[in-house]
């Protein structure tokens, strides 16, 4: 599909059903979690973000709000939790963004990455199904939180910094906090709250059958409790490096259909749905802002293409803003905008497909 194509309700693949349309959304933020980060991030300007958000969901002609997923992260470390840039309460900041996103009209999408500080095994799996059921408990009211991420790809075991399966008992982990935030929901009437996981999309070793192994072993009531599977997957960045910006789209299906694979094999219904929960492709050295823009054509119009096919829901961009712009390193400069929200080519074009191919 032409980005400037109008939607339809139909995947583009013939004989499928009818999809709906696509949820779009964005991590807000600029700092990244990888070994390859050095610099300090430039601070965030809170009243810049939430109008460059503000602009990214594309009121509908009408004049309502479409719409439009915020993912955030909040960790479990098994020690008092503090923001480590404001040095505040995490939950005071999870709390503050929570309140202002929702209170503009934004839905959100909270990963509660597993990332315990002392390797105690199960002894850590039960603090944090304990914390998971706390957090359920404390944004569940809120009819805008709707999405509960649990842990953090946990097949890829080489980066803490971003991936959860660095840490002992991720895995069951993952399975016994699914099915502990979804029973917590449940039990406390929280119906919009839907829980789900995800996995990065990787080749050779990095691929991790463990899970996939674990989640087959496990009965009804994880299966049950499972209501969408998310999918990282940055082509041209970390999977097929050598991919050009315009192929960017298919290599991103590749990991559709290899997630939709997996689940099944698994036990997973055909028709649960997948979250595109992060996919981008960088600005930086030898990578423009107009190549940037061309890849986000490719990877939301390929996306959208298969939607009914694969049952793809939700469709969310890493990031809106870089980290440190004035470094010449790829991994700072992920976003649409620049570390002082100067918006790049690539938001203007996600702010367009965002108006014609969202709900």
């Amino acid at each position: 599909m032409v980005a400037g194509c109008s939607p339809s309700l139909a995947s583009a693949d013939s004989g499928t059903q009818p999809a709906p349309p696509l949820e779009f959304g964005i991590y807000p933020g600029g700092p990244v979690g990888t070994i390859k980060i050095t610099d300090s991030p430039v601070p965030e300007n809170a009243v810049s973000r939430l109008q460059a958000l503000d602009t990214l969901r594309a009121r509908t002609a009408a004049g309502t709000d479409r719409p439009f997923v915020v993912r955030l992260y909040e960790s479990f470390t098994g020690q008092p939790e503090v923001d480590s840039w404001t040095g505040t309460s995490a939950n005071a900041t999870a709390d503050a963004e929570i309140a202002s996103l929702s209170a503009n009209g934004f839905d959100i999408d909270l990963v509660v990455r597993y990332e315990p500080v002392l390797a105690l095994g199960p002894a850590s799996v039960d603090d944090y199904l304990a914390f998971i059921r706390t957090v359920v408990q404390r944004y569940g009211p809120n009819s805008h939180v709707q999405f509960l991420q649990v842990a953090n790809e946990v097949n890829l075991t080489t980066s803490p910094a971003s991936s959860d399966g660095a840490f002992p008992g991720s895995v069951q982990a993952v399975v016994w906090g699914v099915e502990a935030a979804a029973q917590e929901a449940t039990a406390d009437r929280f119906s919009q709250l839907h829980v789900g996981f995800n996995w990065a999309y990787a080749t050779g070793a990095a691929v991790g059958t463990q899970i996939w192994q674990f989640l087959r072993s496990q009965g009804l009531a994880f299966r049950k409790s499972v209501s969408w599977v998310g999918l990282d997957d940055y082509p041209g960045t970390f999977s097929n490096v050598t991919v050009p910006a315009r192929r960017t789209g298919t290599e991103l299906v590749r990991g559709v259909a290899k997630l939709r694979s997996l689940m099944s094999a698994s036990g997973l219904a055909t028709t649960l749905p997948i979250h595109i929960t992060e996919t981008g492709y960088p600005t930086g050295p030898k990578r423009s802002s107009a190549g940037q823009a061309v890849a986000l054509a490719s990877l939301v119009n390929s996306v959208n293409e298969v939607r009914g096919k694969y049952h793809v829901a939700d469709f969310e961009w890493f990031d809106l803003r870089d980290s440190n712009s004035s470094i010449r390193n790829v991994q700072e400069q992920y976003g649409l905008m620049t570390d002082t929200y100067q918006a790049k080519t690539a938001f203007h074009s996600y702010k367009r497909l965002v108006s014609q191919l969202g709900q």
